[in-house]
């Protein structure tokens, strides 16, 4: 017999900039039948130099509970832009010894999502490049008219 069974869910892919940081929900359900209050330790297996947990890496779940747990996502300003995976392990925090004929089974689930780094655009260049569009329409717009002035004498 199972004495916890507990179930995750979270966004798969996030996309962030070299410097940006945003703030995601796990959903931790405590629904599953046969359930009990459960306590859950939260261990980040790859990424933990991108992930925090703002209220702990242990969640406390009361029988039949939902409970949002927030995530803070901070992608470092010096991140190469590729795709670096996370995966989180949620497991119960200790297991209760098997009394009598019966065994307690342990569940654990173990989370994996992407983190795209995208790479930071040049607002300085994209405005260079405007800039340089301008003037050469000015110039062509004034080779045009002296070329026409030329033709008419």
């Amino acid at each position: 017999m199972a004495s916890a069974a507990f179930g995750v869910g979270f966004p798969y892919k996030i996309s962030l900039r070299p410097g940006e940081t945003t703030e995601e929900i796990f959903s931790i359900q405590n629904v599953l039948e046969p359930t009990e209050e459960i306590t859950l330790q939260i261990t980040v297996e790859n990424g933990e130099e991108y992930i925090q947990f703002p209220e702990g890496t242990t969640i406390n779940l009361a029988r039949n509970e939902i409970k949002n747990v927030p995530v803070k996502i901070s992608i470092p300003k010096n991140t190469k832009a590729e795709k670096y995976n996370v995966r989180i392990l949620f497991q119960p925090a200790s297991t209760s010894q098997a009394q009598g004929g019966t065994i307690d089974l342990v569940l654990a689930i173990k989370k994996s999502f992407d983190i795209e780094i995208i790479k930071e655009e040049n607002k300085n260049l994209k405005l260079i490049i405007g800039i340089l569009i301008a003037i050469a329409i000015v110039l062509i717009a004034i080779l045009i008219k002296i070329l026409n002035g030329k033709k008419k004498k």
